[in-house]
């Protein structure tokens, strides 16, 4: 799935791995005022695995409009919901541990990372039924 937002872009992908799925993710900071990084083009890549679990839970968490923080595996640390459940697009917040400073990182940079995410209602359901354990998990 790939997110456009004012000041980066996400995109990731879901990948089985034995009795896990593995989240691949690449966050792209946006400095249109600095043209070196639109020539090196910088990226933020990360990884980590879902239990079944994990899934049911974040999954259970993204249908229900839960107010309330969900904790993901690391380096990935919680995810929050900004704004009421019925508003489209939502406004959600996820938090992850930047492990080191890229050498072209050049913001003012507090932890954990928070990136913000306006995501569309049919997104939100569509990301939802991906995450459900019957495609990934033999029963």
């Amino acid at each position: 799935m790939h997110f456009e937002g004012d000041t980066c872009t996400l995109s990731f992908g879901l990948h089985p791995r034995q009795n896990q799925v593995q989240l691949l993710g690449t966050l792209w900071p946006q400095d249109s005022a600095n043209p070196y990084y639109d020539a090196i083009r910088p990226a933020v890549r990360f990884s980590t695995l879902f239990r079944e679990t994990d899934l049911d839970l974040l999954q259970q968490w993204l249908l229900t409009g839960a107010d309330g923080d969900i904790r993901l595996p690391e380096p990935l640390q919680l995810a929050r919901r900004l704004s009421p459940a019925g508003s489209d697009p939502l406004l959600f917040e996820i938090q992850f541990d930047l492990s080191e400073i890229p050498a072209w990182w050049h913001w003012d940079t507090s932890f954990p990372l928070s990136v913000r995410l306006d995501v569309r209602q049919r997104e939100v359901s569509f990301l939802a039924e991906s995450l459900n354990k019957q495609h990934w998990f033999a029963n």
